[in-house]
């Protein structure tokens, strides 16, 4: 697996999350065949956002803390970073924008041409003030820039007459600027949020990230780094450095270019593009409106509509993948599917025309089956795999966090274990999932001393079982240099500490690792403290860091 990805079990979510959004692409795009069908799915996509603006108002008027409702059994917490940022039924504020801007132009549009009864018109155009309300609550500044395409985008598509389209952009953009100059005079927290985006610790971060997407591109242009490694190449960075691993560059271009290289920015892109221009050229040979025979007035035919909505949708979501990190929030991915499917459904016509009889549709039935069954039999672990390691991760820091595990309920660190197990389990090619397995059992030490030589061998197993998987993750040494150093094996675990820091010099965790282990022995005091003070200026809340530093000084 690792020829062809460092990290295959991050791979593969990527590559299931992708091929989720094809099949439905390919289901919407083939097997809708009326306009009724193709309204429904408008509909299913569009009833979403209430409970979306519903929070974002709440978070913003009210609770600056408050998450949808995960529907699980444990809670979620927004971040503190995103307090008092809208992120509706998301996590994070730039998914929320990137969810209201793709849906956007469908309710402008759909208000402004002459399609709906009035009535519905006049919704649409209060639901698309409503969005625009709320994107300014993310107190985000790339939105407002999507934001003025938007109004050129839905413009052009939604009047005939060029002096109509001059006169509304210009409004629309002019508004855009009124209202983000009245937040960022009469608006503490949007002024910050401004101020903030202006720094290396808001938007300022992004050159970083593309800088180090274009490196790994340069080193394999070809064919990338392999799926899901993005993480891990810039944690190894020998450049750069960031108190938090990026799991995307914020940018999907630089991602897929990243991981896949120049095959997967064909693949990726060409049908796209030539499906965008077909879209085009289809809407440019519909007429603008139509009279109906026994109607009043004029009306735009279904087609153009269609036609307009799924442009412009599929030109907002490629516009936003340039700034967030759609690739991994499975909602938006499956929305920007949405709006490319009724694009290509509207833009192509099938000619190609399957034989039909009882054995063939019995057939095709099988081969669905069979295709679904095989899909999920291989995705479904995978993926709550994944999901287990990622809550169990959370609980495992928090627990370290208030040293629960020296003196504390045992059942908290026991259920986290189990948690590793369950996702090892369904896995065993989750690295992440045998790091945090073997992590969690040396806290085990605290609770049973006199057995540490054989919870140290168990951790020492975990760890190894990682490293089977990926031989160059700087995070695998680290722990078995760790679980080795509980077993006293110092020149095994100075070798493993060593080439953890090799992987990545600029990490804070391997530098203070490293750290660790020199502190050990007092002629190796100064060096340590060299080391410590490394990982405090990479990332200045390294906690654990910070009390080795202080040690160290009093020493």
């Amino acid at each position: 697996a690792t020829q062809f990805s460092p990290t295959p079990w991050l791979g593969w979510i990527e590559w299931i999350g992708v091929t989720q959004a094809f099949i439905f692409f390919w289901v919407l795009s083939n097997n809708v065949r009326t306009r009724a069908h193709l309204w429904t799915l408008i509909v299913m996509a569009i009833s979403s956002s209430a409970n979306a603006i519903f929070i974002s108002f709440y978070q913003f008027f009210q609770n600056p803390n408050k998450m949808a409702d995960p529907r699980t059994d444990y809670g979620l917490r927004l971040s503190e970073s995103f307090s008092g940022q809208a992120t509706g039924s998301f996590a994070d504020p730039h998914s929320h924008a990137v969810f209201l801007l793709v849906l956007l132009p469908c309710f402008v549009i759909a208000g402004s041409v002459p399609r709906l009864p009035k009535i519905l018109r006049v919704l649409c155009i209060y639901i698309s003030v409503i969005f625009v309300a709320s994107l300014f609550f993310t107190q985000i500044i790339w939105p407002l820039l999507v934001l003025s395409v938007v109004t050129v985008l839905v413009c052009w598509f939604a009047f005939q007459k060029v002096k109509r389209r001059l006169a509304f952009i210009t409004f629309g953009l002019i508004a855009i600027t009124v209202v983000s100059i009245l937040l960022f005079v009469f608006s503490p927290p949007y002024k910050r949020s401004f101020e903030n985006a202006m720094t290396f610790k808001g938007e300022g971060v992004r050159v970083v990230l593309a800088q180090e997407a274009a490196r790994i591109f340069s080193e394999s242009p070809l064919l990338g780094a392999g799926a899901g490694s993005f993480e891990q190449k810039f944690e190894q960075s020998p450049n750069e450095s960031l108190s938090l691993s990026p799991l995307s560059p914020h940018n999907d271009y630089m991602l897929i270019a990243a991981n896949y290289g120049l095959i997967g920015i064909l693949l990726a892109f060409c049908p796209a593009a030539y499906g965008l221009i077909r879209a085009y050229q289809a809407w440019r040979n519909e007429p603008f409106k139509v009279k109906l025979k026994g109607r009043k007035g004029t009306t735009m035919p279904p087609q153009r509509f269609f036609l307009s909505v799924g442009i412009s949708g599929v030109i907002v979501f490629g516009l936003c993948s340039a700034f967030s990190f759609t690739w991994y929030v499975p909602a938006l991915i499956f929305l920007g599917a949405f709006f490319f499917g009724m694009t290509t459904k509207s833009a192509f016509s099938r000619t190609l025309v399957f034989p039909q009889s009882i054995f063939i549709s019995l057939a095709y039935a099988l081969i669905a089956i069979a295709f679904a069954v095989v899909f999920f039999y291989v995705a479904a672990p995978k993926l709550d795999s994944y999901a287990k390691t990622l809550r169990a991760e959370q609980r495992l820091a928090h627990v370290l966090e208030q040293r629960v595990h020296i003196s504390g309920n045992a059942r908290l660190l026991d259920d986290i274990i189990l948690l590793f197990e369950e996702a090892v389990a369904l896995d065993p090619q989750n690295a992440d999932a045998w790091l945090g397995l073997s992590a969690s059992t040396c806290q085990l030490y605290y609770r049973d001393p006199a057995n540490g030589i054989k919870i140290g061998d168990q951790a020492i197993t975990h760890a190894e079982s990682a490293l089977t998987i990926t031989e160059d993750y700087w995070q695998a040494w680290a722990q078995l240099g760790i679980t080795q150093g509980l077993n006293g094996d110092l020149e095994a675990m100075e070798v493993s500490l060593r080439k953890a820091l090799e992987l990545a010099p600029n990490s804070s965790n391997a530098n203070f690792y490293w750290a660790a282990f020199l502190s050990t022995s007092a002629d190796n005091t100064e060096v340590a403290i060299e080391y410590v003070e490394r990982a405090l200026a990479i990332n200045p809340e390294n906690a654990a860091a910070r009390r080795l530093q202080q040690k160290l000084l009093i020493l």
